[in-house]
């Protein structure tokens, strides 16, 4: 996934799902200040549906400095943004740039 990133909460902001090389979906984030990401569809903003995502994997956070934020949900696959594995007490959280590739688990999307 990729992100498109506002300085503050903006109906055009969202995440570009890409799958072999396309853009198959776009995710609208700019509306709430926090969407929860995962399998289970009764409790997140968006389905994940891979085996590898957990029920509530991640959030995508909009923080009151006008950045945004991928946060890991302490998921069993990880969740990794732009190569760098969100894990670790200090780490389960990192900010996200305009174009920054965001992996939920071991999904290809």
């Amino acid at each position: 996934m990729v992100a498109g990133v506002p300085t503050r909460l903006n109906s055009k902001t969202y995440l570009e799902v890409w799958k072999d090389g396309v853009v198959a979906e776009k995710l609208p984030i700019g509306q709430q200040a926090c969407y929860v990401l995962g399998r289970n569809a009764d409790v997140c903003d968006f389905e994940l549906a891979h085996p590898s995502i957990s029920r509530q994997h991640a959030a995508i956070v909009h923080t009151k400095a006008g950045t945004l934020e991928v946060m890991d949900l302490e998921s069993a696959q990880g969740t990794t943004v732009d190569g760098v594995e969100l894990s670790g007490p200090n780490e389960f959280r990192k900010a996200v740039d305009n174009g920054s590739e965001i992996v939920f688990g071991a999904s290809s999307r």
